[in-house]
């Protein structure tokens, strides 16, 4: 865990961490997101539904602590946390997968400009708040965003549904452009180990297959794959990321201008 963070460091934890479990949640089905995951029988929607909810809290708080003054809401025991979250799943329990997507969606801006909004020495120093107790205002902004993901990711990943075999393909959604160096800082986020490869135009890979999940993102050119046990063939453009599970045959060849990607495995 993170001791000390300037505002830059922490605008971009956020972001990139955001971006890493939006990707996570981008691999289940909405339909699937119904199903119980954890031993108290939360579902994946009310996962999100609930992070969401620390979300909103945290971006009316954070004014009111940049101001100096304490929410007079802020759990400060696990029995109010635990309170607060039994509210936020009863007010939340029966909304519907789509909109909860599209709120959570919604409040990565949100976050990001109420960040942005308080001053750099307000966040870092553990003492400009007496009622922090030597806490920087940070750590509030982690502990409902960034920790938060990390301390929720593992049980989605672990229950992710089986893969059918079929590549899964995401347009870049991100509001920076997917530059090389975008696009692995946020594959590093997610654990990854990013590398680039490049090829001409017209060059051709045949069929063949890999022993490990593929995940590769466009940053220059195009690309198309061929996925022959199924006589599809899918053209991925500049941001374009597709996840391609082990043991799918494919082949490809490179577009007019050329392509580069930015590859890493998962096993």
């Amino acid at each position: 865990m993170e001791t000390e963070m300037t505002k830059e460091q922490l605008l971009a934890k956020v972001r990139d961490s955001r971006a890493a479990f939006s990707q996570l949640l981008a691999q289940w089905e909405p339909a699937r997101m119904d199903e119980a995951v954890t031993p108290e029988g939360w579902t994946v929607r009310d996962i999100v539904a609930h992070i969401s909810a620390w979300e909103r809290k945290l971006c009316e708080w954070l004014p009111l602590a940049a101001a100096g003054t304490k929410p007079s809401d802020l759990p400060g025991t696990d029995e109010e946390i635990d309170a607060m979250n039994a509210g936020f799943f009863a007010a939340n329990r029966d909304r519907d997968t789509a909109d909860v997507l599209a709120e959570f969606a919604e409040n990565g801006e949100k976050v990001m400009a109420v960040v942005t909004a308080v001053p750099e020495s307000t966040l870092t120093d553990p003492n400009h708040l007496p009622w922090r107790e030597g806490r920087p205002l940070w750590y509030m902004v982690g502990g409902n965003t960034f920790w938060h993901y990390e301390e929720h990711e593992a049980v989605i990943r672990n229950q992710q549904p089986a893969t059918s075999n079929q590549p899964t393909i995401i347009p870049w959604e991100n509001e920076e452009l997917p530059t090389e160096k975008t696009v692995r800082r946020l594959l590093l986020a997610e654990g990854l180990s990013p590398t680039r490869w490049s090829n001409r135009p017209g060059d051709r890979y045949s069929t063949h297959t890999h022993d490990y999940d593929k995940v590769l993102v466009v940053v220059q050119g195009s690309i198309t794959f061929g996925l022959p046990d199924t006589d599809k063939t899918i053209t991925l453009n500049l941001g374009d990321r597709m996840e391609l599970p082990a043991g799918t045959a494919h082949d490809a060849i490179v577009g007019p201008q050329g392509v580069a990607c930015i590859e890493a495995h998962r096993r």
